[in-house]
Parts: structure tokens; C-alpha cells; sequence
């Protein structure tokens, strides 16, 4: 019998595709780790209003000066597990898999919980989880698959938390406490089934690296010179020459992209992110709404908490990184403006990339304005019109879309663009770590705030650094050229492509 060359074809591209999902699989159990993590996020505003009420019989009886401090647990695991997530003493497979039992067993010490402690360490055990977890699959991701498309996986693993978070909204809103755990369980659990049954190492990576050595002396080392003009750092740009935290101060480069991130997520932080997540149900509540479990599936779930975050990730490297912060954090102040408005009515009877930054954070300053300003009126607002109660969704819902797009996303852009690549590891355990301790610190400030003195008060606050970030961006921010970027990229996809062909030959 002879083959024809359509059936040649075809043969081959249903082996290419064969091999893709081999490489895809064992990643999509190993996002089962930041899934984990997100629906952990979610949890305290599903969790709080059951515990924070004695009339409703809640295993653990918890006070509202305990609730920030037990959130925190979370990021504190996940700042001391990314100090892990490069260690090579055991296999990424291994660490995978370790990291997956760990949040299992955060879960399940979730589900038998009967005093805070036990709340303590499962939410220090899955942060952990995750903390670690992330970084070693982003190493069998490199080690597993091939290069184009081990970029574009690892590139999407932060989806994965905003999977997690949507996912606890929408099951959480209807089931108790311990039917919330035995639902978190889950995750890990077919994590730990799936991915340690799949082989450590793909045949298609080592193909892939059998080739890279092959050519390594014709193609490759085009590639390398322009990865080299890409980096703007042409001496040990290495990824196996990496430096330590002390020579990463005394790099100019390295020292100028690290003060730009501490700004960038200090202001993510600390205007309101982390804070809408852990007490939304709450916030909805004080505006006088009767279904906030539905407002907060809806601000979960209306699936703009996942499409912005896809989004950004997808199309924010096209925008000009200091005018979308300043947009962002302007917007966000509008925004934030109207909630404060409810506020300031409830109250008012008693008393490029430079370009894209500062186009969200001005938004998000105007909006989280117009939150705080909402929440201060919202006794009056509510007499003229008792459909004011939806304000706050509809507000939040409009800064969760620029802050993501902005102050949320470009972070992780700055590190690929200003950071030396020796310097990488050292900036990105910094991002995670500082991340994290930022919303343990904003989430406090923010519960002690609503809770002692008002809604409106908390609101304002973010919106003072949401201000002040904006002007620091606009004096400091150098814009970053995505023109040449561009150029230098098509060109690293065009020899990337050579090599590709030359591989199938």
C-alpha cells in the first residue's frame, strides 16, 4: 500500500499534536497548585461572615482584629516557601509533588479546624504550597517542555490563582464550613494522583535538547546575540550565572528596576486589591445589600476577575508601561471616588509602560475616590434610591478592570525588560515576597479602619497612595521603548522558526 503525501502530513501533525498535549498535561495538573492557593484567598470572604457571628454555631468563633491577622498566614507561608522555590536538592517533579501533598494537608487541617491555630497552619500550609510549588513547576516546565511553548505556560500560571478564586466564590456561597474544606481538598488530592503518576521527562524535551546542542553552533548563537540585545546586558547574561542579593544592589540596572517594582506594587497593594478579596462579602454587607453573596459571586465570577487577569497578561506587553500605570491608578480613583461617595452619604446625618501605569493608577485613584466618597453617603444615597445598594459592585467591578490591566499586571513585564537576567531570581523571590507582606500589611490597615472608624476612611486611604504613587510614577518612570522590543522579537521569532525547521528535518 502507498502512503500519499496528505497522508504523510497528517500523520505528522497528528504526532506534533500528540507531543504538545503530552508536554501541555502534566502542567495542567501541576496549575492544580495555584488553584489551590487562589480558592485560599477567597476564602476568608466566604468564611468570615459564618465565623465572625456567634448565632451561627462556627467551629472556630473568631473577633474582627483576628481576621486580618489570620489572612496574613497565607502570604506569610508564601513569602518563606518562594525562598525554597529554587532549590535543586530534589527533583522540580518530586517538589511538585511534595508542595501538593503539603496543600492537601493545609486543607484537610482546614476541615478539622476547632480553634484558630489550626486556621493558622492550614493557611500557612498552602501558601507555603504555593509559594514553592510555583516556582519548581516553572522548572519542569523548562526542564519538560519545548522552549516556545514552556514560555507561554509558565507565562499563564498566575490564571491559575484567579481560577482558584473564582471557583471558591461560586462553590463557597452555598455550602458550609466543612463542605468548603472537603471542596479545597479536592484540588491537591487530584494533583497528587495525576501528576505523580506522569513520567518526569518528556521524549519531545529531550529531542528538543539533543537539536539545541546540535546547532548550537549555527542558529543558536544567533538567537543568543539577540536575546543579548533584548536583555541590554551583553557580560554574564546567563540564566546558571546568577547573582547574589548583595551584588544585585550594587548593579545600577538591577538596583533602579528594583525601586520601580517596590513602587509599583507597593501601590497594587495598598489601594485596595487584596483587601476587595478577603472582605468582600463584608463591604457588600455595609453598603445595606441583601444578597452580597450574590454581589460577590458576581464580582468573582461575572468571570471579569479571570478575563481582565488573561487579558492583561495577553496585551498589556503592547502598551506603554508609564501610561498605563498612570490610566490605572486614575481610574482607580474615580472609581474608588464613587464608593467613597456611598460612604460620605451613609455618614453625612452622623457627621507605552510608563503611559499604561499611569493611565490605570490615575483611573483607580478617581474610582476608589468615588468608592470611599459612595460609602460616606450611602444613608442619603440609599433615601433617594434604594437600587444605590448595587453602586459598590458595579464600582468595583470597574477598578478590578483597571487595576489589573495596570498596576497588577506590568510588574511582571518589568522584571523581562529592566532586570538583567543574572539578577532575575534574586528580583523575583523580591516581587513575591514584597507582594505578599504588602497585602498583610494593607488588609490590617484596612480592617482596622472600617472597623473602628469607618468604611469611607478605608477607602480614603487607598486613594492618598494611589495619589502619590501616581505622581511618583509620572516624575521618576523612565518609558520603556516597545518599538525596538518589538523588532528584536520578531526577529528572535524568526530564527526561532529556523531552527524549528531545521529540527523537523
Amino acid at each position: 500500500m502507498l502512503l500519499r503525501k496528505g497522508d504523510i502530513f497528517d500523520f505528522e501533525h497528528r504526532g506534533e499534536v500528540f507531543r504538545k498535549i503530552r508536554q501541555i498535561f502534566p502542567v495542567i495538573c501541576g496549575y492544580l497548585i495555584p488553584i489551590s492557593f487562589g480558592m485560599m484567598l477567597g476564602w476568608p470572604s466566604l468564611a468570615y461572615p459564618l465565623l465572625l457571628h456567634e448565632s451561627n454555631n462556627p467551629p472556630v468563633l473568631i473577633n474582627i482584629d483576628q481576621s486580618s491577622l489570620i489572612a496574613g498566614f497565607l502570604m506569610h507561608g508564601n513569602s518563606v516557601g518562594v525562598l525554597f522555590s529554587t532549590s535543586k536538592y530534589l527533583g522540580s517533579k518530586t517538589m511538585v509533588f511534595l508542595c501538593c501533598c503539603l496543600q492537601f494537608i493545609g486543607w484537610f487541617v482546614m476541615f478539622g479546624a476547632n480553634d484558630i491555630v489550626g486556621l493558622f497552619i492550614s493557611r500557612v500550609s498552602i501558601g507555603f504550597g504555593n509559594g514553592c510549588g510555583t516556582g519548581h513547576l516553572k522548572r519542569y516546565i523548562k526542564e519538560t517542555c519545548e522552549p516556545e511553548l514552556a514560555e507561554k505556560l509558565a507565562h499563564y500560571i498566575p490564571v491559575g490563582i484567579n481560577i482558584g478564586i473564582v471557583l471558591i466564590y461560586t462553590v463557597g456561597a452555598f455550602v458550609d464550613f466543612k463542605t468548603m474544606a472537603i471542596f479545597g481538598m479536592m484540588f491537591p488530592m487530584l494533583a497528587i494522583f495525576t501528576f505523580g503518576a506522569i513520567p518526569k521527562r518528556s521524549l519531545s524535551a529531550k529531542r528538543s535538547s539533543v537539536v539545541k546542542t546540535m546547532f548550537k553552533n549555527t542558529a543558536t548563537l544567533e538567537l543568543d546575540k539577540i536575546e543579548d540585545k533584548l536583555d541590554q546586558n551583553k557580560a554574564n547574561e546567563s540564566d546558571e550565572h546568577q547573582i547574589n542579593v548583595f551584588q544585585c544592589l550594587r548593579d545600577k540596572r538591577t538596583r533602579n528596576g528594583l525601586l520601580l517594582i517596590f513602587l509599583i506594587v507597593l501601590m497594587q497593594q495598598y489601594t485596595g486589591g487584596p483587601a476587595n478579596i478577603v472582605y468582600n462579602q463584608i463591604i457588600f454587607k455595609i453598603a445595606n445589600n441583601p444578597h452580597a453573596k450574590i454581589c460577590s459571586i458576581i464580582y468573582a465570577n461575572a468571570i471579569f476577575f479571570l478575563i481582565f487577569t488573561t487579558i492583561s497578561l495577553k496585551f498589556v506587553r503592547n502598551f506603554p508601561r508609564k501610561a498605563n500605570l498612570l490610566v490605572g491608578s486614575g481610574l482607580c480613583v474615580i472609581i474608588i471616588g464613587l464608593l467613597s461617595l456611598y460612604y460620605l452619604l451613609k455618614e453625612y446625618r452622623n457627621f507605552p509602560r510608563k503611559a499604561n501605569l499611569l493611565v490605570g493608577s490615575g483611573l483607580c485613584v478617581i474610582i476608589i475616590g468615588l468608592l470611599s466618597l459612595y460609602y460616606l453617603l450611602k444613608e442619603y444615597l440609599l433615601e433617594l434610591s434604594h437600587l444605590f445598594v448595587w453602586s459598590p459592585l458595579f464600582i468595583m467591578i470597574l477598578f478590578n478592570a483597571f487595576h489589573t490591566f495596570s498596576m497588577a499586571t506590568v510588574p511582571l513585564y518589568i522584571i523581562l525588560e529592566k532586570i538583567p537576567k543574572r539578577s532575575r531570581n534574586v528580583v523575583s523571590k523580591f516581587l513575591v515576597i514584597h507582594f505578599s507582606q504588602s497585602a498583610v500589611i494593607s488588609t490590617k490597615i484596612f480592617q482596622v479602619l472600617y472597623a473602628y472608624v469607618n468604611m469611607s476612611v478605608a477607602y480614603a486611604f487607598f486613594v492618598c497612595v494611589a495619589l502619590a504613587g501616581f505622581f511618583l510614577l509620572l516624575i521618576f518612570m523612565n518609558e520603556y521603548n516597545v518599538e525596538e522590543e518589538k523588532k528584536l522579537s520578531a526577529q528572535k521569532c524568526e530564527v526561532t522558526n529556523t531552527i524549528e525547521v531545521i529540527t523537523r528535518l
